[in-house]
């Protein structure tokens, strides 16, 4: 060691290979906990891009299944609408018919 504390030949030498391994131990550190963080991150897209893909499924199939059942439902109104115009259609006929017999004299087959 030289006057005042300075460090001199191999000290000196020594202290300063010390310093570079610890700023290569640092930066490897840093480098180290880049790759971990960008692993993390593609591990969170990879895992929102399959729940995206399994929602996007789930809803093509809620919209099929809606899409279905508004067509069942419309084909069922159609069918009401048609039976009860029918109803109506018989009805107003058979009150436009002439009574040749009464309805209690009518005789029911089985």
């Amino acid at each position: 060691m030289g006057p005042g504390g300075i460090l001199t030949g191999s000290a000196r030498q020594f202290q300063v290979a010390h310093e570079k391994a610890a700023a290569v131990l640092g930066q490897e550190e840093v480098e180290g906990k880049q790759r971990e963080w960008d692993r993390k991150r593609e591990a969170l897209e990879n895992r929102v891009a399959a729940m995206r893909r399994q929602f996007e499924l789930e809803e093509q199939e809620a919209k099929l299944v809606i899409s279905q059942k508004k067509h069942r439902d419309e084909l069922i109104r159609e069918e009401r609408d048609r039976l009860v115009a029918s109803r109506q259609s018989s009805e107003r006929k058979e009150a436009a018919a002439p009574q040749s017999r009464s309805r209690k004299s009518r005789k029911v087959r089985t």
